[in-house]
Parts: C-alpha cells; sequence; structure tokens
C-alpha cells in the first residue's frame, strides 16, 4: 500500500526516511524542506513544496534528486497515495 509520507520539520527526516517503502512518496513541506540539503538517497520519491522552499531562499541549494512540487501537485500526491502519514517532531 503506497504511503505518502508529509514532513514538515527537517529533524523528523531522520525518523521517516528508514521507514520508506519502495512504493512510498516523501513530501517535504515547512521547515521540512530544510532535510533536502543533505545527501539524499536516490532511490526514493521525494518531492519539496516549491513555495516553502522559495520563502526559504533555498531553490540553489537543493539535492539533484529533489522534486519541486506546487500546491495542485500536493494534492495530486494525496490523492494518489492510499495512506497519508506526517511527520513532526
Amino acid at each position: 500500500m503506497a504511503t505518502l509520507h508529509l514532513v514538515n520539520k527537517a529533524a523528523a527526516w531522520a525518523d521517516c526516511e528508514p521507514l520508506l517503502g519502495p512504493e512510498d512518496t516523501a513530501l517535504l513541506i515547512e521547515d521540512g524542506v530544510y532535510a533536502a540539503l543533505q545527501a539524499l538517497p536516490a532511490d526514493i520519491q521525494l518531492h519539496v513544496l516549491a513555495p516553502d522552499v522559495e520563502a526559504r531562499g533555498l531553490a540553489e541549494r537543493l539535492a539533484p534528486s529533489v522534486r519541486l512540487a506546487s500546491f495542485e501537485d500536493f494534492v495530486r500526491l494525496v490523492v494518489g497515495h492510499a495512506r497519508v502519514l506526517s511527520w513532526t517532531c
């Protein structure tokens, strides 16, 4: 069952990342976008919410494997997954 993992704090990424399954997707939102500055595994589906990246001035510093997501993409990701889990700390 594909799960969308919403991560809104960079510190929560350490708890979320090991539990991602092969069909899962992670979406970094709010301060969670800071996690996209580190080296990330290339085999995961990782998106970051573009308005949050832009608000923090991080667009030029993201890891190459990261995909930018609009609010419309956010909705498509939620609708396209059987479950949604929110990670925070």
